[in-house]
């Protein structure tokens, strides 16, 4: 998806595919529980997607001409209330992209109870080992959630200065390959959570740092304030498109495969988030979400499905209507080529991917249809 895109999508709460995303690391925590860099791990998956799915990416076995009235989309307009975006509203989603994106972090030492976002690399004998090196994470110094005197070594430190942190991990530690071992983590101290401040909204800072940020040409602040303005109108308009078309379209019946589809969506997101953590699936359920069994978490999601499952069949209807094909070339417009790649297509299908850009493509082609009340 184009990065311009982006601003839009966090203004409208847009789901992010975790399932996506490369799996990123946190070190080892007191209870031994492995939450590092997974990135080098075989990540396999009890969910093959693509099952549901003819190989164009459609629910497969579904007769939407007749599961589906569809509403007249065609002839949908845009009311002017409904893109509307004021000056007051620009700003205020500049200043939070401000305060969000482009703080500006105070040069303090760490002290206990404090909130730092941490880089770090860990080393046993020189050499790194998985799940050690982390960029980026939020770390509550004593917490005691790192290993051994982790935490403590860090109270002092100035925002900006490297240091290295030895701690020794427990016997009991269940990964023999660091279990009971002298580690050494070189960690580099980002800036410390609530000792910040929003910078002054600058030429110089949007045509230095905003506009790479959102890698756009904006030379001053009046440039960026159309940007954020468009964004936002953009996405009021898909709102309001997605909301008239789901509210004005019937579902006469949704295929078996439709609500497959979303149960084992659903499972196979908090499958990535159980990997993350080092858990199973079932780990995760139950004792991190505290339901009985996996079949209590759907039940208990039940209605979210069925919503998702209707919303699926609407979105499908359409795109069959409009006889639209996913190609090859729009495919690595979405994901990028490579062996990331590769491994998500091994994993969930290439019908599965091809339903990802259906659902998104149909609803940006209604948004570049559909006129606007000026």
């Amino acid at each position: 998806m184009k990065k311009t895109k982006l601003l839009a999508l966090a203004l409208t709460g847009a789901l992010c595919l975790g399932m996506f995303s490369a799996c990123s690391s946190q070190p080892a925590d007191s209870e031994g529980n492995s939450t590092g860099d997974t990135t080098e791990n075989q990540y396999t998956t009890e969910f093959y997607l693509s099952d549901f799915l003819d190989e164009e990416g459609y629910i497969k076995d579904a007769d939407f001409a007749n599961a589906v009235e569809l509403c007249d989309y065609k002839n949908m307009v845009v009311p002017k209330d409904s893109h509307y975006v004021s000056d007051a509203e620009v700003k205020e989603q500049v200043d939070y992209i401000l305060e969000t994106y482009f703080p500006e972090y105070e040069t303090v030492a760490v002290a206990d109870g404090d909130t730092v976002n941490i880089d770090y690399l860990g080393t046993i004998d020189g050499v790194a080992f998985d799940g050690g090196t982390y960029q980026g994470y939020d770390l509550v110094i004593g917490s005691k959630s790192f290993i051994d005197d982790f935490e403590e070594q860090l109270v002092g430190v100035m925002v900006g200065e490297t240091v290295d942190v030895e701690v020794t991990f427990p016997t009991e530690y269940p990964s023999a390959e660091v279990a009971g071992k002298d580690a050494v983590f070189e960690v580099t101290v980002n800036h410390v959570k609530g000792k910040s401040h929003t910078p002054e909204y600058t030429d110089k800072l949007v045509k230095e740092e905003m506009a790479p940020f959102y890698s756009i040409e904006a030379e001053n602040c009046e440039e960026f304030n159309t940007f954020v303005k468009d964004q936002m109108t953009q996405s009021l308009v898909s709102s309001y498109i997605y909301n008239e078309i789901i509210g004005g379209c019937t579902v006469n019946e949704i295929h078996t495969n439709a609500t497959d589809l979303q149960r084992n969506y659903l499972l196979a997101n908090y499958e990535n988030e159980a990997l993350y953590y080092g858990l199973t699936l079932d780990e995760l359920i139950v004792d991190y979400y505290g339901y009985e069994s996996r079949d209590a978490f759907i039940t208990a999601n039940a209605l979210t499905l069925a919503d998702a499952s209707n919303e699926v069949m609407i979105l499908q209807a359409i795109a069959k209507n409009e006889n639209f094909v996913v190609t090859d070339e729009l495919l690595h417009e979405y994901f990028n080529e490579g062996e990331a790649f590769d491994a998500v297509v091994e994993m969930y299908g290439k019908p599965f991917l091809k339903f990802i850009v259906i659902q998104s493509e149909i609803v940006e082609m209604l948004e570049l249809e559909t006129p606007r009340e000026q």
